[in-house]
């Protein structure tokens, strides 16, 4: 189906200029960068948490205990931009497709046990400089915009209770790669990424564990 990459990058767009590029960066300032292949793709999260005894009866999530994983490393295609805007920001982001994509939960909710298998079919991420590096920073448009947003699925979602893309994000533990301008413009470069992190947000704790490699490649924005 060559028209879902498609349909997913251009749903990214609005993500990326809400959620990701700096509130200086215009429309017309992102899109003037480089167009980016994605393909091939591999990215597997692990997450283990239970309920912060200090904070969860504030939230209502005590008596939770359980497991999350997310694994995308099927065939993976997809696409997104980078450039710079007046005042040298980097701007942009991307994301791919993987129909084989799914997230898989065991929890046990007070006493009670949940599992669930959902699929999750879009990974997203977007680009911020760091000094002369650009961080690349997987999965911070779905935690920006929301999952109801196209092309914003919480990879971490399912229908048992436990954290999601959100938590991770305000415990600063979202997955980054760290890559150069020069190399994303040159391409192809393949952005890795390959470790832990705890978590500690709305009544729950944990450790998240994750690797990726993702290759994107330069392409003519607007080009067939």
């Amino acid at each position: 189906m060559t028209h879902a990459p498609t349909r997913i990058v251009g749903g990214l767009a609005a993500l990326l200029l809400l959620g990701l590029t700096p509130a200086t960066a215009s429309a017309q300032d992102a899109a003037a960068g480089t167009g980016l292949a994605v393909g091939p793709a591999s990215i597997t999260l692990d997450l283990d948490f239970r309920s912060d005894r200090a904070t969860c009866r504030r939230v209502g999530r005590c008596g939770l205990r359980g497991e999350v994983r997310f694994r995308s490393t099927g065939t993976a295609l997809g696409g997104g931009f980078v450039g710079t805007t007046t005042n040298g920001l980097v701007a942009g982001g991307g994301g791919f497709y993987d129909a084989t994509a799914q997230t898989a939960a065991r929890v046990r909710d007070r006493g009670q046990l949940c599992r669930d298998r959902i699929a999750h079919q879009v990974t997203t991420f977007g680009f911020r400089r760091n000094g002369d590096a650009v961080e690349v920073v997987f999965l911070a448009p779905a935690a920006a915009a929301g999952a109801d947003a196209e092309g914003s699925e919480d990879p971490l979602s399912t229908r048992c209770a436990g954290p999601r893309v959100a938590d991770l994000q305000a415990s600063q533990a979202l997955p980054v790669a760290t890559t150069t301008l020069d190399a994303l413009r040159a391409g192809p470069v393949t952005l890795t990424a390959t470790g832990s992190h705890r978590i500690r947000s709305a009544g729950m704790r944990g450790t998240l564990r994750y690797d990726l490699a993702v290759t994107v490649t330069p392409v003519r924005l607007g080009g067939s």
